[in-house]
């Protein structure tokens, strides 16, 4: 009874809240990296996986350490607010306009994401959006509005759902949509649609890393948020980024770089 007052508990290990976007668990790829990271960093990571809306409200409440997200929107909000450091971008993904086989649109042959939404406006096809005001839902809008237009005509429909069910409702409608690429790989009811379109910067999906300020936050772990910030530019994250499939496609690409 005596010695047990002089027992020394072992130290808490090392552990970092970090906050990221749905898609990269959705993938499988954030089980990939936080296992190496934990690994090779031997700190120990508590994973929130949540919307880009939601990680940026934890870190303005200093309930993270750290947030890899993918809208930059949010992300220079943490920065101008003083609840973020900094954004390194790490990697990134990718939207595609989506549609039937037969492109009644003909937007296989356009030049930008925006002639490609103007060709599908101007000729009344058939469209479908998630309408439910989710990430991806926000940023179809974003294209739209980037191409001038505000579809509110009947060849519109919104489902008000989750990307499974809106491509669901598309294909049985032979309509168009926008996707993110890991959805639609993962997608069992995509029958008589394909990818039409998809080169264009403005469908880029990039996921950044936002270390949360900790002279605006107590208790906020900047120390190992660095640390983990230099592994996700590491060769070693590098080599699982550009290994990893989703159905067998290369669906993500590296493009942090190192400082000197």
């Amino acid at each position: 009874m005596f010695l047990s007052c002089f027992l020394i508990a072992p130290a808490a290990a090392d552990e970092i809240r970090l906050a990221i976007s749905a898609p990269l668990a959705r993938s499988g790829l954030s089980a990939a990296l936080i296992s190496a990271m934990e690994e090779d960093t031997g700190i120990s990571v508590r994973l929130r996986t949540v919307s880009p809306r939601r990680a940026a409200q934890l870190a303005q409440e200093g309930a993270v350490d750290a947030v890899l997200i993918d809208d930059r929107h949010l992300e220079e909000g943490l920065l101008r607010s003083g609840d973020g450091l900094r954004r390194r971008e790490i990697m990134h993904s990718d939207f595609a306009l989506i549609g039937p086989k037969a492109d009644p649109a003909g937007i296989r042959e356009a030049k930008s994401v925006r002639q490609a939404l103007s060709a599908i406006a101007g000729r009344r096809a058939a469209f479908v959006s998630r309408g439910d005001g989710s990430q991806s839902n926000v940023r179809e809008r974003a294209l739209w509005s980037g191409a001038g237009l505000d579809p509110q005509a009947d060849w519109y429909e919104t489902v008000n759902a989750g990307m499974q069910a809106t491509i669901e409702a598309a294909a049985e409608a032979e309509a168009y949509l926008i996707a993110d690429r890991i959805s639609w790989l993962r997608s069992e009811g995509r029958d008589g649609l394909a990818i039409l379109f998809a080169e264009d910067p403005a469908l880029r999906d990039q996921f950044t890393f936002v270390p949360v300020n900790p002279d605006t936050h107590e208790g906020v772990r900047s120390d190992l948020a660095d640390r983990i910030e230099d592994w996700l530019v590491s060769d070693r994250a590098r080599e699982i980024v550009e290994t990893f499939k989703v159905e067998g496609r290369h669906v993500f690409t590296f493009d942090a770089v190192a400082q000197e």
